[in-house]
């Protein structure tokens, strides 16, 4: 039931704790209590990554809320939602795109178009066949997902014959060289931070600490993972699965769900152990343990999916940036530009 009012724009940072509850009421009923649109993930990717141009978009009436969204000025004449890095999904808590001609009405006119970005189209809203909006649809990434009904065994026999070779070679090695390995799954929320603190030691090991973009205790990235995390824990949702070789971790994946999927956040793995593909035995072994537990209906691997990770799939689907216009002419010219920008290539 779509309830009367206006948009509303307030400061993301400074108000969003205050618009929690509503917040996580839409996410239940418009994205299906999607963990990406959870508080939990939502108000700590504020905390840590917000700033004074990120900004909180509220339609209702008084305390009555029926849409909700996160934006940010992203540039020049653009409106873009609130996405960094950290996220796969944009949550955009509305029912219709049609919701969004009147926000776009209230920017100033130097605002020429609103951009959704990774937007899902099992869990977000996308224009209707023939609308009458001025929008752009494209594609940004195909995210993976696996069905978890049924038997592990089946849906192993059904991976292409590579990957199955592949994990099986890389265990047969550590097989026959003696390297005793464990498995371990850290849900406590007593636990996780430690678990989460590990995660940034081994990271720190590989190549994202030369491109400063590792995860560790000591910088942002590794507070907000260790606040969501927690968090997710708390709700008996934040896992942390472990692979050790002997006594040293060589490979860590953060993972946050709700009560039927599994998302996926982060993988990193010891470099040394490159020969043995460390990462994708931790998927295979989590795999494993999650079809036994049956306790979600699939999972999620968050992210620009390649060939190597598609392999692992029961399904695949385009994850798209939403574009919509200012009228008709903003429109055509943006639609002429690209055009001319293509037939220029790529800039030197």
């Amino acid at each position: 039931m779509t309830v009367a009012g206006q948009w509303r724009i307030l400061s993301a940072v400074e108000n969003f704790a205050k618009y929690r509850e509503q917040w996580d009421a839409l996410n239940d009923r418009l994205l299906h209590r999607h963990p990406l649109g959870d508080t939990c993930f939502v108000e700590p990717l504020l905390r840590h990554f917000g700033g004074p141009r990120d900004y909180l978009a509220i339609h209702g009436q008084g305390e009555h809320c029926d849409a909700m969204m996160l934006l940010t000025s992203s540039r020049l004449g653009v409106v873009g939602s609130f996405c960094p890095s950290q996220t796969e999904m944009c949550p955009i808590l509305i029912d219709s795109l049609d919701q969004l001609t009147p926000l776009i009405a209230r920017f100033p006119l130097s605002n020429l178009a609103l951009q959704l970005f990774r937007q899902d189209p099992d869990y977000c809203v996308f224009p209707d066949p023939g609308t009458a909006l001025n929008v752009d649809v494209e594609t940004h990434a195909i995210t993976v997902s696996i069905d978890l009904q049924g038997r592990f065994e089946d849906y192993w026999q059904e991976r292409s014959h590579k990957l199955r070779r592949n994990i099986g070679r890389s265990f047969r090695l550590m097989q026959e060289r003696d390297m005793a390995w464990e498995f371990r799954v850290v849900e406590s929320p007593q636990e996780v931070v430690a678990a989460v603190d590990r995660y940034g030691d081994l990271e720190v090991l590989g190549w994202k600490f030369a491109e400063g973009t590792a995860v560790h205790s000591s910088n942002e990235q590794g507070q907000f993972y260790r606040d969501t995390m927690c968090r997710f824990a708390d709700k008996g949702h934040g896992i942390v699965y472990e692979l050790y070789v002997g006594d040293e971790l060589v490979s860590s994946q953060l993972a946050i769900g709700n009560d039927s999927i599994l998302i996926t956040l982060k993988t990193t793995y010891n470099e040394r152990y490159s020969e043995y593909s460390p990462g994708k035995l931790l998927d295979y072994l989590m795999l494993e343990y999650e079809f036994q537990r049956g306790r979600y209906a699939r999972i999620e691997f968050c992210t620009n999916a390649g060939p190597e990770l598609v392999r692992w799939g029961t399904s695949t689907r385009p994850v798209s940036d939403i574009t919509l216009y200012r009228g008709n002419l903003v429109h055509r010219g943006s639609g002429v530009y690209r055009g001319l920008k293509s037939l220029r290539g790529p800039e030197s």
